[in-house]
């Protein structure tokens, strides 16, 4: 879970937490482990958080009014020890200003999927690729359903479609 939204971008730390996921939730609570941080220069406003599945490295995108910054969190990460976020660049796509509200990265690692309010966006990696490198790259807008204020997007489990948050129940696009 990430605990880094912050309009006001006035918070000094966030941060995020880590679960293990349970077989089963009996009572609607678990263990996290809090891995606290913050970034290089200044408060940030950050609604997509993104995981690379195969080395999990976080990368955060930030939710601004002009370009959109990347920062990846350095591995290891340790319960309890803030670290700070380190920069990998500003991402520009075809629609500012974007307001990056959402995302999730391919289950194999194949891509990245960034969301906006109205317009979602595929990234391709290549292997060995960091979400980063990625998000540097070429921008691909995808389909989405039109809503007024779109803030999730993610991959199906087995990478062969995504589904976005509605107001309504989930769509699924293949």
């Amino acid at each position: 879970l990430a605990d880094t939204g912050d309009n006001l971008k006035v918070r000094a730390s966030c941060a995020i937490y880590r679960a293990a996921e349970p077989v089963e939730l009996t009572d609607g609570t678990l263990p996290v482990e809090a891995l606290p941080f913050t970034y290089p220069d200044g408060p940030r406003d950050v609604e997509a958080m993104l995981v690379h599945p195969i080395t999990g490295v976080i990368t955060l995108v930030t939710k601004t009014l002009g370009l959109s910054e990347i920062y990846e969190l350095p591995m290891p990460l340790t319960p309890g020890s803030s670290v700070v976020a380190i920069k990998r660049g500003t991402i520009s796509l075809p629609i500012e200003p974007a307001f990056v509200t959402g995302g999730d990265v391919h289950p194999d690692a194949k891509s990245v999927l960034l969301r906006t309010y109205a317009n979602a966006y595929d990234f391709r990696m290549i292997a060995g690729a960091t979400v980063a490198d990625a998000l540097l790259g070429e921008a691909c807008e995808v389909p989405l359903a039109v809503e007024p204020q779109g803030e999730a997007i993610g991959w199906l489990a087995d990478g062969k479609g995504y589904v976005q948050e509605m107001k309504l129940p989930w769509k699924l696009i293949t």
